[in-house]
């Protein structure tokens, strides 16, 4: 079931749109594609349980279709990022490879913070991740983080910037 907000009339309506949908989850992303009228989902702490510890971390992909308000799972191929939650996703678009998605940080239910960026490149014909190396001139700090902000500046699709977030701290664990 997913929730949408009418700010006019200051109220939220229950949207069940059949059995294809994504799990309940928190803790995920979806990065907005305005221009195409397409809302990208990645990851998150999938919330069918209720228990945080027996909750699974997700690593899929969905594509929401604002004008036919309806949601697609996207295959990918490529080395998926592991399942996170906390992290930070932006959709781009490229010349070269279309539609792109970068997903940065996060944590896993273990608490396991990650540092690992990840590009899935054209993804609204063939989608493919690839892992980013730190030394990217795309990434301005390598440093494992969760609940952090990320967003393009300048041009589109030529530069992100990473702001704040919890660090892993020296001894190496979450706090």
């Amino acid at each position: 079931m997913s929730r949408t907000g009418r700010v006019v009339a200051n109220q939220w309506e229950n949207k069940v749109r059949g059995k294809h949908q994504p799990r309940p989850r928190s803790g995920h992303t979806i990065a907005v594609l305005q221009n195409k009228g397409l809302a990208v989902m990645f990851g998150g702490l999938g919330d069918d349980v209720g228990e945080v510890t027996s909750d699974p971390v997700l690593n899929d992909v969905w594509v929401y279709n604002l004008q036919e308000d309806s949601w697609e799972e996207i295959s990918v191929n490529g080395e998926k990022p592991d399942p996170v939650f906390g992290h930070t996703a932006e959709v781009l678009e490229t010349e070269t490879h279309g539609v792109c998605m970068v997903v940065f940080g996060g944590q896993s239910v273990a608490g396991v913070l990650a540092g690992d960026a990840y590009i899935l490149k054209d993804l609204l014909s063939s989608p493919t991740w690839h892992k980013l190396p730190s030394s990217d001139t795309i990434l301005r700090s390598s440093l494992s983080r969760w609940g952090h902000t990320m967003v393009p500046l300048h041009e589109p699709g030529s530069t992100i910037s990473l702001i704040t977030g919890k660090p892993v701290p020296p001894e190496g664990n979450p706090q």
